[in-house]
C-alpha cells in the first residue's frame, strides 16, 4: 500500500488491539511520515518510509511501538525522532541519508535501538540533547557526516552504549 498524504503524514495512537503496519510505501509528507503517540501503534515492518518533510517516524508522549526491519531514509529532519516520554524498540532498521540525525533522541524520550544501519546522515548518526537516553546496542553508526554521536550532559547518564560499530 502507498500512503501519500502532503498535509499529514500518517498518524495512530491508542488503539485497542496490536495493529501492524506492513509492507507500504509512506512518502512525501509535509509533516512526518508515521506519527506514534497515547500510547499507539505497536508494530511498524518493513516498510520503506521515505522523503517527508519532517521526521521519517515520531514516537512521542508515551508511544511504545515495534521497528523492524523498515527503511527509512532521505526525510528533512532526522530519520526517526523521540521525544515527550516516547519510548519504542527499533530493531535491524535501515536509516540513512536523513539530512540531519538518523536518530534523535530528546526531552525524556527512551528507545532501545539494537543491530540498525545508521549511516550516510547529513549530520551524526544519533543526536542526544535534552535528557535523550536510552539503549543503543550493536548498531553500525558509521559513515556519517559529522561522526556517530552528539550527546549533551544531560543526556550522558541516561544513554546506555555498547557494541556499537562507530
Amino acid at each position: 500500500m502507498r500512503y501519500h498524504q502532503p498535509q499529514l503524514g500518517l498518524r495512530r495512537h491508542q488503539w485497542r488491539h496490536d495493529p501492524r503496519l506492513r509492507r507500504n510505501k509512506i512518502h512525501h509528507s509535509n509533516q512526518s511520515g508515521v506519527i506514534v503517540y497515547d500510547n499507539g501503534l505497536r508494530n511498524i515492518d518493513d516498510n520503506d518510509i521515505y522523503a517527508n518533510g519532517l521526521s521519517g517516524v515520531e514516537i512521542r508522549n508515551g508511544a511504545n511501538p515495534v521497528l523492524h526491519g523498515n527503511r527509512i531514509y532521505e526525510n528533512k529532519e532526522a530519520g526517526v525522532y523521540v521525544y515527550d516520554d516516547g519510548q519504542g524498540r527499533l530493531e535491524n532498521n535501515d536509516i540513512y541519508l536523513n539530512s540531519r540525525a538518523g536518530m534523535r533522541i530528546g526531552n525524556s524520550g527512551r528507545p532501545v535501538l539494537r543491530r540498525n544501519r545508521i549511516n550516510k546522515n547529513g549530520i551524526m548518526a544519533i543526536w542526544a540533547p535534552l535528557k535523550g537516553g536510552g539503549d543503543v546496542e550493536e548498531n553500525d553508526l558509521r559513515g556519517n557526516a559529522y561522526g556517530a554521536w552528539k550527546v549533551s550532559a544531560e543526556s550522558e547518564p541516561l544513554l546506555r552504549r555498547s557494541g556499537n560499530l562507530e
